[in-house]
């Protein structure tokens, strides 16, 4: 019923209405129908039942409801898979297929990239860019090895990003900043 829809936003023009009428109802049906208004409701029920070759797929419909940067890049999947795969598998599975495939490869292909990200593109003392990963320490509870005391924190390693333990440019003969001194 359309009271059904009352506070409900339909941003798509009018407001929907029911098409059954006031029959719709199983409570009415029984105790207040006439004759003809189950005449009616019996040609109602035996149209809503779909044709064999429903529904059907029209071109049109497509070109309504795609815009034209949606049609480009469905174009090669949907030759792909409704008129070289349709005939051998089948509709539905050529549908579940063409809807399936696609977003398994994109899913993959994000995987590989952020795979690729954090194994080769770590945020290193070299470059401030990447991916940086931090652990914190354990919780020391009454009971543990080395409870009252920490292990000393080195204030120099906060945000080092790994610069105190690099392999190149240990002995530059340099000592300082970007000033040279003798």
């Amino acid at each position: 019923m359309s009271s059904d829809y009352r506070g409900k936003t339909n941003y798509f023009g009018d407001r929907p209405m029911p098409i059954a009428g006031r029959v719709s109802d199983e409570r009415e049906r029984l105790t207040s129908m006439t004759m003809e208004e189950r005449e009616w409701r019996a040609k109602w029920c035996k149209d809503q039942e779909l044709a064999p070759d429903e529904p059907k797929y029209l071109p049109e419909m497509d070109r309504i409801m795609n815009n034209p940067i949606q049609r480009f890049y469905k174009t090669p999947l949907n030759w792909l898979f409704y008129t070289k795969l349709e005939p051998v598998i089948g509709p539905h599975a050529a549908l579940f297929f063409r809807h399936v495939i696609p977003k398994g490869l994109l899913a993959w292909v994000i995987g590989c990239c952020i795979f690729y990200n954090l194994k080769y593109r770590q945020s290193s003392w070299e470059r401030d860019s990447g991916w940086m990963f931090r652990w914190g320490k354990p919780t020391l509870l009454p009971g543990d090895p080395g409870y009252p005391n920490r292990d000393p924190v080195n204030y120099s390693d906060y945000y080092s990003k790994g610069f105190y333990e690099r392999n190149v440019f240990l002995d530059m003969g340099v000592h300082g900043t970007s000033s040279y001194s003798k």
